[in-house]
Parts: C-alpha cells; sequence; structure tokens
C-alpha cells in the first residue's frame, strides 16, 4: 500500500499539497512513512540514476513533506521537534553505514527534506497541546535570540503558568521573565563560556556555570512575589529566579553543562 501512494506521488506530483489554510491547534503528531519496496523506478518508466522521493513526513493538519528515506522501512508516529544541535555520525572505527546501523535497531531516518519550511510550520502555526498530556512539570529549554522576537512563545509560556510546576533555561529563563510581566534588554557583551560564577542567594553558595546568551531579565521589572535567587558575580546581572506561589523557577545559564561539574545540578530541584 505504501508502495502504491509513493509512486502515484512519483506520477502525479499534484495529488500532494501542503494546505493553504492549516489548523494552528494541530500540527505536532506526524506520522512517518518510507515504502518497503525502496525503489529508484517507477513501473512503465525508465530507472533514474538518483534516489527517489520515497518517504513522507505528514503532519496533523494534513501537510505532506517529501523526503528520501534511510534505515528502517515502515511507518511512524510521534512528535516532531526541531532542534538547532548538530551531531556527527561518521568515525573511522565504523564498521557500518549509519543507514545499516539505524535499519538494525529499527530506526526510520530521512534527508532531503525541507527542515526550514517544517520548523516555520512548527513555530509560527503549531501549538504545543501540552496539558493534554498531564505532564508533572513543563521544561522550558534553552535557544538563541531575542525573547522579544517571540511573542507568541511568551503567550503560550503564559497560558501554562500556574497549571504545572514550570523550570525555564537561558531562554526559557528569559520567556519565564516577560511571561510574568517583566522585561528583557539586550546585554552590551553578553556572556559566552564555561567559567562564569554566580552566587546562589539563598544559600550563599558560589557555582561554576556555563553560559551563552545576549539578553538579560530586568530584575527591577518583576512584579512582586518574583524572586530573585541567582545573580552573576561579574557583572550582577540576574541569573535565575523563582515564584513560589505558582511554582516557578528559572535559571539564565545552562545546569545541564556542569562545567563546575555538579554545582548547578538542579535536576533534583524540579
Amino acid at each position: 500500500m505504501a508502495t502504491t501512494a509513493v509512486n502515484l506521488a512519483l506520477i502525479n506530483p499534484l495529488t500532494l499539497s501542503v494546505p493553504k489554510s492549516p489548523n494552528p491547534s494541530n500540527l505536532r503528531v506526524f506520522i512517518l512513512r518510507r515504502s518497503s519496496a525502496a525503489s529508484n523506478s517507477v513501473p512503465g518508466l525508465a530507472e533514474t540514476p538518483w534516489k527517489t522521493s520515497d518517504a513522507r513526513l505528514v503532519l496533523e493538519d494534513g501537510s505532506i513533506w517529501r523526503a528520501k528515506s534511510f534505515g528502517a522501512s515502515g511507518t511512524q508516529v510521534g512528535e516532531v521537534v526541531f532542534n538547532t544541535s548538530l551531531t556527527g555520525t561518521s568515525n573511522w572505527r565504523c564498521a557500518e553505514t549509519f543507514g545499516d546501523y539505524l535499519a538494525e535497531r529499527n530506526i526510520m531516518g530521512v534527508y532531503d527534506v525541507d527542515t526550514r519550511a517544517i520548523t516555520r510550520r512548527l513555530r509560527q502555526d503549531g501549538s504545543l497541546k501540552t496539558l493534554k498530556r498531564k505532564p508533572d512539570g513543563v521544561i522550558f529549554s534553552n535557544g538563541p535570540g531575542d525573547p522579544s522576537a517571540v511573542p507568541y512563545a511568551v503567550e503560550t509560556v503564559k497560558e501554562i503558568l500556574g497549571k504545572v510546576p514550570v523550570f525555564g533555561i537561558c531562554m526559557g529563563h528569559q520567556l519565564l521573565g516577560q511571561a510574568l510581566g517583566g522585561k528583557t534588554f539586550k546585554m552590551k557583551f553578553g556572556h559566552h563560556g564555561g567559567n562564569h560564577p554566580i552566587r546562589n542567594l539563598r544559600t550563599g553558595h558560589v557555582e561554576i556555570s556555563a553560559q551563552n546568551h545576549n539578553y538579560a531579565v530586568d530584575p527591577a521589572s518583576l512584579p512582586e512575589g518574583v524572586e530573585v535567587t541567582h545573580v552573576n558575580l561579574n557583572d550582577g546581572s540576574c541569573a535565575g529566579l523563582a515564584y513560589p506561589a505558582r511554582n516557578i523557577m528559572s535559571l539564565q545559564y545552562h545546569p545541564e553543562a556542569s562545567p563546575g561539574p555538579r554545582d548547578s545540578d538542579y535536576g533534583k530541584c524540579f
């Protein structure tokens, strides 16, 4: 059945299209389908010297994204998450291809797909639907850029605050600051490195932290009840917040980096 669908798409690509008006409330669940008969040819046509698009990424809004497959074959259902990290997959000691490695572990992979367009779709029109999963808590993770440039993210944060415990890291910390009514500002140089000293104002302890950001939360703009828990000892900027009444905590730096090596291990606190 999957092979038939792929062949039909190759003969008449207009049968697969991206809807112009997606439903913004249903975007993140996806179906990834790869034909088990990964052939480079269509019946009745000459064989092509390149690999054809034999996989489809289907979002819940009905949009379909063509891709080429490697690894295992089949259909998988899950959630699309975009990540700016890059990890190398080649090593001089490897004894098999990356595709063979994934296939042996029943993991599907795709490439030659417009990841920028998919990211824009998820970022602009997607909805987290987080609370429907009844989580024990929500983490707003780190990320690049100016938090003031993503007002839609601030609105999403506002919808979650007070409903479940929330922990923010780096840009997540800045989004929380704005969602609570505070302001952020661009720093003169920013903080970049793995040796920034941070004072925990609750304990008095000094932690060595990893940081990589150009914006900070203005503590003077925060409403009553929001506590500054950490400060950067180099310039006195806000490095952590807490709002106990609403089970909120955030850090400007990266506790998961642990350059101390375990100075900033706050996982157990969350």
